[in-house]
């Protein structure tokens, strides 16, 4: 899939979506929130409790990743998400990326999941398996 085109969308300064087009079509999207405590919006996180992991910085919530099912070979999860990471080094400095990995549409098991995002530097957080951080 060579001629997909990306594009940056804001709906306030707080909530992003990076879409991947091909054609004029949505082939991909990854929608992520700046939000400065976690804990707020995961109750299962207890304040104070995984302090020493993930700290209380300022952080990058990946609320979604989804690829159309007919352009899931064509690598576009993986320049999605390396748009993000680009995006948080040059805009969100030294911003954390928090994320719970899960597989809700069963194309791909919870494990490989959390495997696919690990190449990209997250690491379990806590108890929760599939809550992962990336330090930046």
């Amino acid at each position: 899939m060579e001629n997909v085109k990306f594009k940056l969308e804001s709906t306030d300064a707080t909530k992003f979506d990076l879409e991947a087009f091909n054609n004029n079509d949505c082939v991909g999207s990854l929608r992520f929130e700046v939000v400065d405590n976690p804990f707020e919006y995961w109750y299962f996180l207890k304040e104070g409790e995984y302090q020493n992991e993930i700290g209380l910085d300022k952080y990058i919530l990946l609320d979604r990743l989804f690829i159309d099912p007919s352009c899931r070979r064509d690598q576009l999860r993986t320049r999605l998400m390396n748009g993000l990471i680009k995006i948080v080094k040059l805009r969100f400095i030294h911003y954390n990326i928090l994320l719970e990995a899960d597989a809700f549409d069963g194309n791909i098991s919870q494990d490989d999941l959390i495997k696919f995002y690990q190449k990209f530097g997250f690491v379990q957080c806590g108890d929760f398996k599939n809550v992962l951080v990336r330090i930046t």
